[in-house]
């Protein structure tokens, strides 16, 4: 795998070269432009679980800043009845709760998000008395 350098180096020499294939040179300026937008949103891949024992586990595989991460911390985290009927799911989402995967660019670009993102489900409501 190549990192942002390496790949700028490569499209500089295809753009300069009198036979570059335009497929790998449009490729390369994609992925170039994909790495600056995860660099300047620096969106690491984090891991989420919560066990509930006999009822089931609540986990994902999602995208985030740092900073959303920490802005989360302790926050009420609702998904409703995510695990069959009654079963409520919901609780102050802590430190080890989410689990930081990668914070580089490439990877993070390629990674595919899969079950639940907590940060969807964080309850902004202010409790009503």
């Amino acid at each position: 795998m190549f990192n942002a350098k390496e790949l700028e180096f490569m499209k500089e020499i295809l753009v300069e070269s009198e036979s570059q294939d335009e497929m790998t040179l449009s490729i390369i300026e994609k992925i170039t432009n994909d790495l600056k937008v995860a660099q300047e949103n620096k969106n690491c891949l984090w891991s989420f679980n919560w066990e509930y024992g006999r009822q089931g586990t609540v986990e994902g595989l999602f995208k985030a800043t740092k900073q959303e991460i920490e802005k989360a911390i302790g926050n009420q985290v609702y998904f409703g009845e995510i695990l069959g009927k009654h079963s409520e799911v919901f609780g102050t989402l802590d430190d080890g709760d989410c689990e930081l995967i990668s914070d580089d660019p490439l990877y993070v670009i390629n990674a595919l998000e899969s079950g639940y993102n907590p940060l969807h489900y964080i309850n902004d409501e202010e409790d009503e008395d």
